[in-house]
């Protein structure tokens, strides 16, 4: 159980390093499987059970469309973050799947503004490993504890 859990905080350790970097989101989105869903979801909704969430990406090429708009589309004043992710917990394994639920805390920086805490919540994922036998992502779920989203989300959680 020991080595996976080192492989589980690697690959949340490196999922973090390559949003905060910023130089590589082509290798973000190589610890995702073709079939993988992503979604941004409230705690409100997500404790009410409502379907409704910020950002739903069904499988891969989804998050592709969106790496391409964040990077080609959008306008938005650069910024930094820094993503701290703890509490990780193996809650279950199934089959191939193993169930994850790590808490997060992202800060970022606008220039001339001050560091400021920008999201917090919680991942609920499903790992599993893919064809050269690392693992990834199947399900990404992110449940951001707040209401309102202060800027925007230019990054991916």
């Amino acid at each position: 159980m020991s080595e996976l859990r080192d492989e589980i905080e690697e690959l949340y350790a490196r999922y973090a390093e390559l949003l905060d970097d910023d130089c590589d989101l082509d290798g973000w989105l190589d610890l995702f499987l073709d079939d993988t869903r992503y979604e941004l979801i409230s705690r409100e909704n997500f404790q009410l059970n409502l379907p409704v969430g910020l950002i739903i990406c069904e499988n891969k090429g989804m998050l592709k469309d969106r790496l391409f708009a964040m990077r080609e589309l959008m306008l938005a004043t650069p910024r930094w973050t820094r993503r701290v992710i703890g509490n990780l917990r193996v809650r279950a394994m199934q089959g191939d799947e193993v169930h994850v639920r790590a808490g997060y805390i992202i800060a970022q920086g606008l220039r001339a503004e001050p560091l400021a805490l920008f999201s917090a919540g919680e991942f609920r994922d499903i790992l599993t490993r893919g064809d050269d036998g690392n693992l990834r992502f199947r399900h990404k779920l992110t449940i951001y504890d707040h209401d309102l989203i202060a800027n925007s989300v230019v990054k991916p959680l």
